[in-house]
């Protein structure tokens, strides 16, 4: 339990740290005389880059770990090499 407890901590302050790194930056960008909601549409495009990088190695990921069906003349190309 306290394994687990100290993961939860760790998380948080994860989340934290990421959180108060993204403030400074978009006040770093605002310093620089550009605009602050440009730093948060590219937040946002690499926040869906990651997720789309995300779901797509997790279907290869998938489609590698499904069992080969097939019949024994299809078997050589059917081998992970």
């Amino acid at each position: 339990m306290a394994a687990l407890e100290a993961e939860v901590r760790r998380g948080r302050r994860r989340e934290e740290k990421l959180a108060a790194m993204q403030f400074r930056l978009r006040e770093d960008v605002a310093a620089a005389g550009r605009d602050p909601a440009a730093f948060d549409r590219l937040r946002d495009v690499r926040g869906l880059e990651y997720e789309l990088d995300f779901v797509t190695n997790r279907a290869q990921r998938t489609e590698q770990a499904r069992p080969c069906q097939a019949t024994t003349q299809q078997f050589r190309s059917c081998r992970r090499v």
